[in-house]
C-alpha cells in the first residue's frame, strides 16, 4: 500500500475535548471554520507523527472525526449562499484536507498505522470533489459566449474534468490493491468511491466516462471481497 498510496480521519467526548484545550486545538463542539482547519494541520506539524489522531485512540477518536466531517454539504447546498462566497470558501477547504492527507502519508510511509485514517482521509477528499460539481455547473450557467474571457474560462473546466478524472483513476487504484491493503480498507473507500464517483464520472469528458466504466466492468467479476463487489455493482447502476 505504501508504494501506491505515497507515490499518490460521552467519556470519550470529554477525553478528546481536553486533548484538545490542553493542545490549543478547536473545541470539536463547534462547527469548525477555515481558520480551525488551518489550526489543526499547524497543531499536526507540532507533534511526532505517532502521535497523530486516530480512530483507534478513543481519546482523539471524535478529534478525527470532526476532521472527515461532512458539513460542508449543508454549506454547498445552500441556495443562499453566494458562489463567490462559495468557491473560495470551497478551495480553501479543500486544500486544507488536502494538506492533512499529505501528513498522515507521511506518518504512514514511515511505519505508522494510518491504514484506515488514510482511507477516510482520500475518502473524503473525493467526496469533496463530487460535492462541487454542482458549484461548478452553475458557475458555467453565468458564462457569456462573447465575453472575451469565455474560452479561457472554459479551458480551466477542461482542466477541472481532466484533474477529476485523475483523482478518480487514483482512488480506483487504491481500492484494487488487494495485495497491501486489508479488506475493511478496501470497503471503506469503495463506500466514499459509490457516493462520489458518480456525480464525477456524469462530470468528465463522456469517452472518459465509458472507458471507466468499462475497466469496472471487467474488474468486477475478479473482486475478491463481496462487499467491495457489491459497491462497485451499485455504482455501475447509477451511471
Amino acid at each position: 500500500m505504501k508504494s501506491i498510496i505515497v507515490s499518490f480521519i460521552v467519556s470519550i467526548v470529554c477525553c478528546t475535548a481536553a486533548f484538545a484545550q490542553e493542545n490549543k486545538l478547536p473545541s470539536i463542539d463547534k462547527e469548525w471554520t477555515i481558520e480551525d482547519y488551518k489550526s489543526f494541520n499547524n497543531y499536526l506539524n507540532t507533534i511526532s507523527l505517532d502521535s497523530y489522531p486516530t480512530l483507534k485512540n478513543e481519546k482523539t477518536k471524535a478529534l478525527f472525526q470532526k476532521i472527515i466531517s461532512n458539513h460542508y454539504k449543508s454549506f454547498l447546498r445552500d441556495e443562499a449562499i453566494s458562489l463567490d462566497v462559495k468557491g473560495p470558501y470551497m478551495m480553501n477547504y479543500q486544500k486544507n484536507i488536502g494538506e492533512v492527507l499529505s501528513k498522515y502519508l507521511a506518518g504512514y510511509a514511515k511505519g505508522n498505522d494510518f491504514g484506515i485514517e488514510l482511507m477516510h482521509l482520500e475518502g473524503t477528499a473525493i467526496d469533496i470533489s463530487a460535492e462541487m460539481i454542482p458549484m461548478i455547473r452553475e458557475f458555467m450557467k453565468t458564462l457569456d459566449k462573447n465575453d472575451k474571457t469565455y474560452q479561457v474560462r472554459m479551458n480551466g473546466i477542461k482542466q477541472m474534468r481532466l484533474g477529476l478524472k485523475q483523482q478518480l483513476e487514483g482512488v480506483w487504484i487504491i481500492i484494487r490493491d488487494t495485495e497491501n491493503l486489508s479488506t475493511e480498507e478496501r470497503i471503506i473507500l469503495s463506500e466514499y468511491f459509490l457516493n462520489a464517483a458518480v456525480s464525477i464520472l456524469n462530470f468528465i469528458d463522456p469517452a472518459d466516462k465509458k472507458e471507466f466504466v468499462t475497466k469496472v466492468k471487467k474488474y468486477i467479476p475478479f473482486e475478491p471481497n463481496q462487499k467491495v463487489k457489491t459497491l462497485l455493482s451499485q455504482l455501475l447502476s447509477k451511471v
